[in-house]
Order: C-alpha cells, then structure tokens, then sequence
C-alpha cells in the first residue's frame, strides 16, 4: 500500500509486482544456514493446500455441471418425442390437404389414388426425419453414459457429442417444414 501510494504521489507510471517488492534490498533475506529443504517443506504445504482447494472445486463445480446437463437431456429427451409425434401428423396432414386441393383442382375428373399414395410417399421420404430421430436418441445415451464413465477429462468427448447433437437437429430443421417440429428444434438447441 506505501509502495502504491509513494508511486501515485510521485507519478511514477506502471505497476508494481510482488517480484519488484521481493527484490527489494531487504524485505527478503536468507541467512547462510536456512537450508532448501527446509524452505521447500513451507512452499509445498501452501501448495499442496491450493492444490487441494482447487481440486474441490472443480470436484463442486463437475457436480453442479452434471446436474444441469442431466436436466438439460431430460428436456431434448421429452422435446424429441413431440418431433416424432409431430413429424408422423405433418405427413398425415400434408395427405390431407393434397387430397382437398386436388378434389378442387379436379372436380370432374375420377382421382388417380395411385399418383396420390406416389405423391405422399415422396413427401414422406423427403421430410422423413426417424433416422436423425434415432441417432440424437443415441447420442443422448451416448452423452449421458460418458457423463457416468469418465471422471476427468470428459469435457472433449461431451463437446463433441454436443455438435453430434447440434448436426441432427439441423438436420432435422431442415428436412421439416411443421412449425411445431422448427419450434422443438429451437428449444433442443
């Protein structure tokens, strides 16, 4: 505090770092019998209780981590059910009104029920999203199994999950056109 203050009254520019106060002529001095071992045994007590400190916390904070991620699955887990239940009603919906626009288009003319079932199926393959369903359910598992297994070093394996995650919805996003779906996605991400 007097260096800092002596430094502002003087207006001498920069800071000033324990390594300057240390080196300062007499504020640290050994005598010619301390021995290193002796001096070594006081620094690796302070470290080894930083240490321990530190390692607590990030203990507390994986915890904390953990559970928010395991409540954030739960979330995706109950979202991905409504994406199915609603990617099954958009094909039958999409059916529907195919069937009215062409009973308007066509008044007279007999209805080719064949082309029809051609037409849906196609939209059906086209904004079929079960196999993306399917992996982002894998790789949820996946996600949650790995924050069982691993206890260190576990953040790289959960990024990349994540992404894994991230690309399904995407994915998903894209091959549908129900705002219901587009709205689940929002939320899985």
């Amino acid at each position: 505090k007097k260096i800092k203050k002596m430094q502002k009254k003087l207006a001498v520019k920069g800071e000033v770092e324990i390594k300057d106060i240390i080196n300062f002529p007499g504020v640290m001095e050994t005598s010619g019998d301390t021995k290193e071992e002796k001096t070594w045994s006081y620094i690796k007590k302070a470290l080894e209780k930083a240490l321990m400190k530190l390692i607590a916390f990030r203990e507390a904070e994986g915890k904390r981590l953990a559970r928010d991620f395991a409540r954030r699955l739960t979330v995706i887990k109950k979202k991905i059910k409504d994406i199915k239940r609603y990617g099954k009603q958009s094909v039958a919906e999409y059916k529907k009104k195919l069937v009215k626009s062409i009973k308007e288009l066509s008044e007279e003319a007999e209805l080719d029920k064949g082309k029809l079932e051609a037409e849906v199926a196609l939209f059906a393959k086209n904004c079929d999203i079960a196999e993306e369903i399917t992996r982002l359910k894998g790789h949820l598992e996946a996600y949650r199994d790995a924050m069982k297994k691993a206890r260190t070093d576990v953040g790289k394996k959960l990024d990349f999950i994540a992404q894994e995650m991230q690309r399904e919805a995407n994915t998903i996003s894209s091959k549908s056109g129900d705002f219901r779906i587009a709205k689940a996605i929002i939320e899985v991400k």
